[in-house]
């Protein structure tokens, strides 16, 4: 094969076309006739597994599949699988259908406060997950961040990712691009969680200013361009000021020091913005209307009970972000017939969107709602739960926490598919014993599946 040909199959994977080339190695857009899905696969040049570094580059590539693999999560790309064909090694990924934003940021694409906001909220939620599982990014940048058509943000490219058991890296090692890399980063120190949130607080600079903050001045100086941005107001910029401050503390003890953290801040932050969504780049377009249900009053506080039941409902579909995305649009304190339209509009499938507000609507959560607001009036308990015809039911509800500890024991048993057939089950299942036997059939060995039983039940 000819040095810019491209190959027809690698693996059990055609190749369909280059989706990107880069330093380290070149990325297919691959079909696996198997199940019947399109896949990216990620190759690693040839010519860097000769000479002396070879093998360090071979296990650096392997650790960026062991970094992505451990982090089943909506907001990061997903490893499917990996493998070695004459003597090179490749990574299977999900093919995100969306489009860098390095590549909207060079084009001069703008972004409005409330939505550049968004975006890096999504990324930090991906940080959190990965951070809790070992995982340090330590390449956080535009070109490693995808914007879907719906909305949701995609964190990709763990190629120098450090996992909590790896020796790859040392003191004196630079890893990174130095644009957004930490002042540790920078001086070839130890990095750790807080390294990939100074390199989101220069990101969140740069979305709201279109220019990074200058290095090797006074904090306070640098951050001139965010109070002559005519991009949003004052209020804006008096909100969000102190945040990325704190985030782009040199030191890291000053830093935040968990991404939750910092996530948190700027929810609370989005909350008091309006009800503005979106950018200028990406928008979901289809308007979902709700069937007519009786009207919540808006200046009332909806009762915890009729938040958890939408976040039971919206996580069968959105996975563990619902938790933060009912909590993000509670607090614009709307009626729960609008705030169910604004949680359906995060969902990016058209017919999940109407399966969720259906469900809605037959599960009795209006219902609930109005009797739980006379309880909180009368002080009388009223209701467990109800179903459109007024009959106790019990729902079936699992925490965001808990579903991803369901997935990663499902995973590890029976690989990357675990994401989806927890999601296909818990929609499904009736009750909780019955989800958690759905998902144990899918794993061949008895011993396998009662070990899986023990673990998810305990």
């Amino acid at each position: 094969m000819q040095k810019n040909e491209i190959p027809q199959s690698i693996g059990k994977y055609q190749i369909e076309s280059v989706l990107g080339k880069g330093a380290m190695g070149v990325v297919y857009r691959a079909f696996d006739s198997a199940i019947e899905r399109t896949v990216a696969l990620k190759v690693l040049h040839a010519h860097l597994l000769e000479g002396d570094e070879g093998k360090d580059f071979e296990q650096r590539f392997i650790q960026e599949a062991k970094a992505a693999a451990r982090c089943l999560h909506p907001n990061i790309v997903t490893v499917f699988d990996f493998g070695v064909q004459r003597s090179t090694p490749f990574i299977v990924m999900e093919y995100v259908d969306g489009a860098e934003l390095k590549e909207q940021m060079q084009n001069d694409k703008t972004f409005s406060f409330v939505a550049a906001l968004d975006i890096i909220s999504q990324i930090l939620e991906a940080l959190a997950y990965a951070h809790e599982n070992g995982v340090v990014h330590r390449d956080i940048k535009p070109a490693n961040i995808m914007l879907m058509d719906n909305g949701r943000v995609k964190v990709s490219d763990f190629g120098v990712a450090r996992l909590d058991n790896s020796d790859l890296t040392s003191t004196g090692m630079m890893v990174g691009t130095p644009n957004y890399m930490s002042p540790e980063g920078l001086h070839g120190f130890v990095v750790d969680n807080r390294s990939d949130l100074y390199s989101v607080g220069v990101l969140l600079f740069e979305l709201l200013t279109q220019q990074r903050p200058y290095k090797g001045i006074d904090l306070e100086e640098a951050m001139e361009p965010l109070a002559q941005s005519d991009m949003f107001d004052v209020a804006c910029k008096a909100q969000i000021k102190p945040i990325i401050q704190k985030a782009l503390q040199p030191k890291p003890e000053l830093r935040f020091q968990h991404a939750s953290e910092f996530l948190n801040k700027l929810i609370n932050v989005m909350s008091q913005s309006g009800t503005e969504q979106g950018t200028v780049i990406y928008q979901p377009t289809k308007v979902v209307r709700i069937a007519k249900s009786p009207e919540v009053s808006a200046d009332e506080s909806l009762h915890p009970d009729v938040l958890s039941t939408l976040e039971n409902s919206l996580i069968r579909f959105v996975g563990p972000t619902a938790k933060m995305l009912v909590r993000k649009y509670s607090k614009q304190n709307m009626s729960l017939q609008d705030l169910s339209a604004s949680l359906a509009k995060q969902i990016p499938n058209d017919e999940e969107r109407t399966e969720f507000l259906r469900s809605l609507n037959i599960s009795g959560l209006y219902e609930i709602s109005m009797a739980r607001e006379a309880e909180s009036r009368s002080g009388v308990s009223l209701v467990k739960s109800l179903n459109k015809t007024g009959k106790s039911q019990q729902a079936l509800t699992l925490s965001p926490e808990k579903l991803q500890t369901v997935t990663g024991e499902l995973a590890f048993f029976i690989g990357p598919l675990a994401s989806r057939l927890v999601k296909k089950a818990f929609k499904k299942a009736s009750n909780i014993d019955d989800f958690y036997s759905n998902l144990a059939s899918y794993i061949p060995d008895s011993d396998e599946q009662q070990t899986f039983l023990k673990k998810v039940k305990s």
